[in-house]
């Protein structure tokens, strides 16, 4: 009963750290990936093979979102060829504002898009930024 005590005091403890110190968590975690980017390319590579269901929905709302969000007047080859001319460059293509926002839905259309490096993408996360 007391050990239970000291384990939700030290996790609580843990948590007010990483609360007052985000900073310091974000430098760990960054220096942490950097240092095993093949364990979590393998940890991710297995995760994918185990759920392709999960990664089939995925695609399909993704798909279903970039429909839904393509205005009739959008440009469709000049979006097709910023797709391209990115993954020529070897970047990812952005919607400034997220097609799936909480607070904004933004279209897909030319003056919506930008390329970014994957990392970048993937920091940002869906946000309005």
């Amino acid at each position: 009963m007391a050990g239970d005590w000291i384990k939700v005091t030290t996790a609580e403890s843990r948590r007010r750290w990483r609360d007052k110190n985000q900073d310091a968590v974000r430098v760990g975690q960054r220096a942490w990936r950097a240092a095993n980017k093949d364990h979590i390319a393998l940890y991710i590579r297995k995760w994918k093979e185990a759920n392709p269901g999960r990664i089939a929905a995925y695609n399909i709302s993704h798909k279903r979102s970039v429909k839904n969000a393509t205005p009739l007047w959008a440009d469709m080859e000049n979006i097709n060829e910023f797709y391209a001319r990115a993954r020529a460059l070897g970047l990812t293509v952005d919607h400034e504002i997220p097609l799936r926002g909480r607070m904004v839905c933004g279209l897909h259309v030319e003056n919506n898009l930008r390329m970014l490096t994957h990392s970048e993408n993937a920091s940002k996360s869906n946000a309005h930024a």
